[in-house]
């Protein structure tokens, strides 16, 4: 029985498993996680635009063109910022097709839509071939 107790041990270390006598030591500083990564240009998808709404997408739309919006000078003025979500009609060739408010802040609201019908896609992919879909877009507005 002796022998087996190191030879336990010996197994245990090779595994990576802590021993009791390393219990009482401290736990290394935690290591630094890198940031996350940035967004992707890809879109989630709210839903499937056309007569069969039930297709499977294997890939949402990627804005390959973002527009950024015009400041309203009456916002400006007001000096309103926020977030305005925006959902889009993005059609199967990769342009807008249609624009309706989801997230409003009034002063703001045609900028954003305005700026998101010039924005361009690579369309959503469903069995590989271009589907018209709606996304939902948020538009920041930021006076600095």
């Amino acid at each position: 029985m002796r022998r087996l107790v190191p030879a336990l041990a010996l197994v245990a270390a090779m595994a990576g498993c802590a021993s009791t006598r390393d219990a009482h030591r401290p736990s290394p500083d935690p290591v630094a996680r890198p940031a996350p990564a940035p967004m992707s240009d890809t879109l989630k998808v709210d839903t499937v635009a056309g007569p069969d709404s039930s297709v499977v997408i294997d890939q949402g739309p990627i804005a390959i063109r973002k527009v950024p919006p015009e400041y309203p000078d009456l916002g400006r003025g007001h000096r309103v910022e926020g977030l305005v979500r925006v959902q889009a009609l993005v059609g199967a060739d990769g342009r807008v097709e249609d624009t309706r408010m989801v997230q409003s802040i009034q002063l703001l609201d045609e900028a954003a839509m305005a700026a998101v019908r010039q924005w361009e896609f690579k369309p959503a992919l469903a069995k590989g071939k271009p589907v018209p879909v709606w996304t939902t877009i948020p538009v920041r507005f930021t006076l600095n």
